[in-house]
């Protein structure tokens, strides 16, 4: 315990992965992307569900969309995978 009362709570993050396509299309997911999806109660955004799709339907606001397609394009540019917090996935509960 801390000296103000809170316990503190050891946070575990995992690597969700996912792979697109040269048309921003969702080709792979890994296990963990489905089972943050099952956690958040988001079925239907699971593996079988999202594959093929566009990784613009789940992103939005015009911020967020210019920041992911900034990310994108220096991504490609250096042709080397790119790590994103947790954080940085979108609220899947708005999703379903």
């Amino acid at each position: 315990m801390t000296s103000g009362g809170y316990q503190k709570s050891a946070l575990s993050y995992s690597c969700i992965t996912f792979c697109i396509d040269d048309n921003d299309k969702i080709t792979h997911v890994n296990n963990q992307w489905d089972l943050y999806a099952v956690n958040n109660r988001a079925n239907s955004l699971a593996s079988p569900n999202i594959i093929g799709m566009s990784l613009w339907d789940f992103i939005h606001g015009d911020e967020v969309k210019k920041l992911y397609a900034d990310i994108l394009d220096s991504v490609r540019r250096k042709k080397k995978p790119s790590l994103f917090p947790t954080a940085a996935i979108p609220n899947w509960k708005n999703n379903t």
